[in-house]
């Protein structure tokens, strides 16, 4: 499986169902699953959430590691109240949606902050339009 920072996902820890969760991967490849339910290993980003609970490099200690059940989720999400999403491969579901593009920028700046995500390409997108946010320079929007 493809593991992706910052995706939404849903899982058992524990046979506890985790509804409300996403993916972390620190810059050794550890994946980690930030949610506010289970407290496990510290991952260096826990994107906003209080607890994660780490499943190895590419996921292989994930049955080893109590968690089951897991799938990523966010497929069919309604863009019709948003105009501007983040997401951080330009083929991938959005990671955020916003209604205007000043809240975008300002969540792109805090993911840019985050040691991280130094190596993700970070997509700024408008409906029906994509642009790419290309590091260090932090709003040089480009389009596609």
């Amino acid at each position: 499986m493809k593991f992706i920072h910052g995706k939404r996902c849903t899982c058992k820890i524990q046979g506890t169902y985790i509804k409300d969760a996403k993916t972390s991967i620190d810059k050794d490849g550890f994946v980690y699953i930030c949610q506010n339910k289970k407290n496990g290993d510290t991952a260096p980003d826990k994107l906003g959430y209080r607890y994660s609970w780490v499943i190895g490099v590419h996921g292989e200690k994930m049955e080893r590691n109590s968690v089951t059940d897991f799938k990523y989720t966010g497929k069919g999400v309604s863009m019709k109240n948003y105009k501007w999403g983040v997401k951080y491969e330009e083929d991938s579901d959005p990671i955020e949606l916003f209604k205007t593009k000043k809240e975008a920028e300002e969540f792109i700046s805090e993911l840019l902050d985050k040691p991280s995500v130094v190596k993700s390409k970070i997509y700024l997108f408008e409906i029906g339009k994509v642009f790419k946010v290309n590091r260090p320079v932090r709003f040089d929007l480009v389009p596609e």
